[in-house]
């Protein structure tokens, strides 16, 4: 083992007996009930982790680390992302703690180990816990992240990526959305203010973003970013950068129209109309599928409403299994998010999800994440009512498609696949986010 790693573990060992954990009551249930994993309260806890880290490095100096992500296999591991400032400058990073029974895997990540350009040190191996901690731009699955970082090496890489497009070779990279060992969208910007987004993906995530990417295009009243590089090899994405301001941000402004919905309807109208291309299908069983997947996401971190959580799952499952198929080009993760409001035309971003599906689950995943607004106290209830009013006024308008009488199902399933976030998020009331969410989700499908 290098000397780097067999320093972290003696220092590790020696803090162990001292740290008392700041978590939660919610946390500490979750830690107490998950004992496979022994690093689970010490990722959990930002405080914590940055105690441990200092005593590791103290050249580095680290401060504020704020955890803004997390991924729980109950059992087996958990990935927390965080944001941190280091020497006053903001940066991410992720730990990431296994289960005792990992060891082959942990020694092999230990073998493996990189110097991260961020930091100036090592990636550390926690062995007592068996956590390991990863600077960006280090990330076991995202390798090509490491190109970004150091110019010299950022302006070689970028112009092969984008041989046609010279204003880009020199551009800088400013972190967008980071979540590790899954995907990482940066923003490029040229000297002279040109920008572009650059996505990378995990291998199983790139294909079907590409052929979202390859499948939508922009329309009368739909505006959608064209791709303007790819990297099959470093699994890269390029788009055009689109001026506006998002929807869900100008929400909260006092002279926020609400018929300004009546114009998303139309636009995501018009991505139904669209033949699809290369999409996949969005089975109903995999719908059903991804229901249940949810369900029990929510069921580990809230054992007490487990049974209900999963039986009104496996409800809406059936449910939507008794359906017949439909197949039209659908967005796959539609909300107020990835909408950007310019000059009168609405801009649909992000068709990593696009698929060949059910029209009215484009529509119930918006009307869901209102009501996740509504429930996180974003909007008020009369604003909420107004928006999907709109919404469905709009898309009636322009479309020759019925999928009115699914959205009911479809808002209540998109609810429980919403549920997960509270905790994935680190929301500081995330149990009760979590139990609210189901509970909305559970009135929605009994209103007929």
């Amino acid at each position: 083992m290098p000397q780097c790693m067999r320093f972290n573990r003696l220092r590790a060992r020696s803090r162990r007996e001292r740290r008392r954990f700041m978590l939660t009551p919610a946390d500490e249930q979750l830690v107490s009930r998950d004992l496979a994993v022994p690093g689970l309260a010490l990722v959990l806890d930002e405080d914590a982790l940055a105690g441990r880290l200092h005593e590791l490095a103290p050249h580095v100096e680290l401060k504020h680390l704020n955890a803004v992500y997390v991924r729980y296999k109950p059992k087996t591991s958990c990935l927390v992302c965080y944001k941190a400032s280091v020497g006053g400058n903001e940066t991410d990073l992720y730990a990431k703690a296994y289960a005792q029974t990992a060891s082959r895997k942990l020694e092999k990540i230990g073998s493996n180990t990189r110097k991260s350009m961020t930091f100036g040190c090592s990636d550390f191996l926690l062995e007592d816990s068996a956590v390991v901690v990863h600077f960006f731009p280090n990330d076991r699955k995202l390798a090509a992240l490491g190109h970004l970082v150091d110019k010299k090496i950022r302006q070689k890489f970028l112009r092969k990526l984008l041989p046609e497009r010279p204003v880009f070779w020199e551009a800088a990279v400013r972190n967008l959305h980071y979540k590790p060992e899954r995907r990482y969208v940066g923003k490029l910007v040229g000297e002279s203010g040109e920008r572009a987004v650059l996505k990378m993906y995990a291998e199983d995530e790139y294909a079907p973003a590409e052929h979202g990417a390859r499948s939508v295009k922009s329309r009368r009243g739909l505006r959608v970013a064209r791709r303007i590089a790819s990297s099959r090899r470093h699994r890269i994405l390029v788009f055009e950068w689109i001026k506006g301001e998002f929807l869900h941000n100008a929400f909260g402004a006092p002279d926020f129209n609400p018929l300004r919905l009546r114009q998303v309807g139309a636009a995501l109208a018009e991505v139904h109309a669209q033949e699809g291309g290369r999409l996949g299908e969005q089975s109903r069983e995999a719908e059903a599928v991804g229901i249940m997947a949810a369900a029990e996401a929510c069921a580990a971190v809230c054992p007490d409403c487990a049974g209900q959580m999963r039986a009104f799952a496996l409800r809406l499952a059936g449910e939507l299994l008794r359906l017949p198929s439909e197949r039209c080009a659908i967005h796959g993760d539609f909300s107020a998010d990835q909408i950007l409001l310019r000059n009168g035309t609405i801009a649909i971003l992000d068709f990593d999800s696009a698929a060949l599906g059910d029209p009215a689950a484009d529509l119930g995943s918006f009307i869901a994440r209102l009501e996740w607004y509504e429930l996180k106290e974003g909007i008020t209830g009369e604003k909420k009512q107004a928006f999907a009013s709109a919404l469905i006024d709009g898309y009636r308008a322009a479309s020759h498609l019925d999928p009115f009488a699914r959205i009911r199902l479809y808002t209540a399933a998109g609810l429980i696949r919403l549920a997960p976030h509270a905790f994935r998020s680190r929301e500081q009331n995330w149990l009760q986010l979590t139990l609210r969410t189901f509970r909305r989700a559970m009135e929605i499908a009994d209103n007929e």
